[in-house]
């Protein structure tokens, strides 16, 4: 979700198939928040993340639909469509509910009502994103499947085409009722040690699968490692490493892992990339 100042912009929407019930629990949190609850803070970090800019993950309530893209992985192209459909309804209602219902504390519903759907940008659907951010979906199994030891430096590849360094992060997955209480589950941030090799096998697969396919970006790789190697400039630097690779493979007409990691490692280096961390650097 993309917000702007609400002179800027355009209104929250109330969606079709808005249901207030959606947000009854969201609302028995805001309405038994102690006295000295501080908004401000609570409305930039969590429990609903609001913003100018993109409105991310933050508390146990956000723009995130808890259990709504299990599915999305393997589904067809009309049953993403349903689950794009839902997250529009959930999202576009979660603020309207927070903008406008007569129960939601004042103070609340002032500061939803700040923001609104920017009128020059996603011009064709009013102010709403044409897509969802899919940050993870299917990822490819190989001989190495970085993990979360990889992350904290317990293990350490050996045939490193590039570094990671950003958190382990993960969202809430679901919700559950625990000793009389409500828990959000799946929500970790742990950060890195410091900077830790990928490994080139996990970008290629099995050789009896295919032999002419390198995968930097559905890598083999853990949720947990997933979330820290997920991040844009990791990519560009595994794309590099994997079209030099690609190069070699072709040049030696060998099948990708029978690449001599050696001489890739050494053109690597030679171009600038960075293979492994020193802790004084």
């Amino acid at each position: 979700m993309w917000a702007v100042t609400a002179d800027e912009g355009i209104p929250w929407p109330q969606p079709a198939g808005y249901k207030r019930d959606d947000y009854a629990l969201l609302l028995r949190y805001l309405t038994t928040a102690q006295p000295d609850f501080d908004w401000d803070f609570t409305y930039l970090h969590g429990p609903i993340k609001l913003n100018l800019g993109d409105c991310n993950n933050a508390g146990p309530f956000s723009t995130d639909l808890l259990e709504g893209s299990y599915d999305w992985p393997e589904a067809n192209y009309k049953t993403r469509e349903e689950i794009y459909q839902k997250h529009i309804t959930y999202q576009q209602g979660l603020i309207y509910f927070l903008a406008n219902d007569s129960e939601v504390p004042a103070k609340v519903c002032e500061y939803a009502r700040k923001f609104a759907l920017p009128r020059n940008e996603f011009v064709e659907t009013n102010g709403w994103p044409h897509e969802l951010y899919v940050r993870e979906g299917c990822r490819m199994v190989s001989s190495c499947e970085m993990t979360e030891h990889n992350c904290t430096g317990k293990e350490v590849a050996g045939d490193s085409i590039g570094l990671a360094s950003f958190k382990m992060d993960s969202h809430h997955c679901q919700r559950v009722v625990k000793d009389g209480k409500v828990v959000c589950e799946g929500c970790i941030e742990k950060e890195v040690p410091q900077p830790y090799p990928v490994s080139y096998d996990a970008i290629i697969p099995w050789e009896e699968d295919c032999i002419n396919i390198l995968v930097p970006v559905c890598l083999s790789a853990t949720h947990m490692a997933y979330g820290s190697i997920r991040m844009e400039p990791v990519f560009m630097l595994l794309g590099q490493s994997a079209a030099t690779a690609a190069v070699m493979a072709i040049d030696a007409k060998v099948p990708v892992q029978k690449v001599n990691y050696g001489k890739l490692r050494k053109r690597l280096l030679a171009d600038g990339q960075i293979l492994e961390w020193e802790s004084d650097s």
